[in-house]
């Protein structure tokens, strides 16, 4: 995992385990392997940004995602609570 996404992954957890009622995580560790999956933030990571799926559902598994704003239209991919825009 690169370092840029290694920061965005530790960002989004801190957001995660703000919201209680938005994590949908088991623990840290299910919460870890899911991200594993998303892919790699773009660049230094300052478009980048780890978001959920669906607004009707939590933060977990199957229903987050990063998106890495390439496009003015990725924005509306980004759904608030969201945590990204990390420092490269």
């Amino acid at each position: 995992m690169r370092m840029n996404t290694f920061a965005l992954m530790e960002l989004s957890w801190r957001l995660v385990s703000r919201h209680k009622d938005l994590n949908g995580f088991e623990s840290l560790k299910d919460f870890q392997e899911e991200f594993g999956t998303l892919g790699e933030v773009a660049g230094d990571g300052k478009n980048s940004f780890f978001t959920r799926i669906s607004a009707s559902k939590p933060f977990e598994p199957g229903n987050v995602q990063i998106v890495n704003l390439e496009d003015p239209r990725d924005e509306e991919r980004v759904i608030v609570p969201f945590a990204g825009g990390s420092p490269g």
